[in-house]
């Protein structure tokens, strides 16, 4: 089957369950996106956040990846607080230094998508990394993958990268060369905001992590490999 380009993404019909999904969404919610999300943010953003897929009242209602959700409410809280994001509100914020994209573009039924999903996703995802890093050439970046599923469809595409990938935790973190930093951080679901295993704190903890490292404020020593 042919790949289709990141202009393209809109088109996108290589997994029929989830066009089928979409179809149902559409009938159910008319004003609802109900189509893949496309990344979206600062177009020389040195910052990539990733998440798992788009949400049935969030991105697969807005179009945007984090917005209009109880994840997105905490990450955009975050962003803001660093300067990140123009405003806490992500319904109205302008993205600083950072883009947003999903290992998945379209929205899994019961948010679960399946391991053929995510691979064929991952050309998508290699195309939105490649693109940061022809833009950014020779400077800092960070990639910051938002729970287990896009930490590993992240891990997934270096794997030719000699560099030996920490194993998935809150703050997981690998040096894939002196310019490019990968982070892992628990999901901000609303799971784990209620249940205690994530909060705002430990959230901006990351991601002031990848902004230090992007404005070179940071040594190889606070990296492992």
């Amino acid at each position: 089957m042919k790949t289709l380009s990141l202009r393209q993404l809109g088109q996108c019909r290589r997994c029929p369950r989830l066009v089928a999904f979409y179809a149902t969404i559409a009938q159910r919610y008319p004003s609802y996106h109900a189509a893949p999300v496309p990344i979206w943010g600062d177009p020389s953003a040195h910052i990539l956040i990733v998440g798992l897929a788009p949400g049935l009242h969030g991105a697969a209602r807005t179009g945007r990846a984090f917005v209009g959700d109880s994840s997105g409410a905490l990450l955009f809280e975050g962003l803001h607080a660093l300067q990140l994001a123009s405003s806490p509100d992500a319904n109205e914020a302008h993205l600083l230094n950072v883009q947003i994209t999903n290992a998945v573009k379209c929205l899994p039924p019961q948010n679960r998508p399946v391991a053929n999903e995510i691979n064929t996703c991952s050309s998508y995802l290699e195309r939105e990394i490649k693109a940061m890093q022809r833009r950014s050439k020779g400077r800092p970046k960070a990639i910051i993958c938002l729970g287990s599923v896009a930490y590993t469809a992240v891990q997934k595409l270096f794997r030719k990268v000699p560099q030996r990938f920490a194993t998935f935790t809150h703050g997981a973190n690998t040096l894939i060369k002196e310019d490019l930093l990968i982070l892992g951080s628990y999901h901000p679901s609303r799971l784990n905001v209620n249940t205690g295993r994530m909060n705002l704190g430990m959230l901006q903890q990351v991601l002031g992590q990848a902004k230090a490292f992007v404005q070179g404020e940071l040594g190889d020593g606070n990296h492992t490999q």
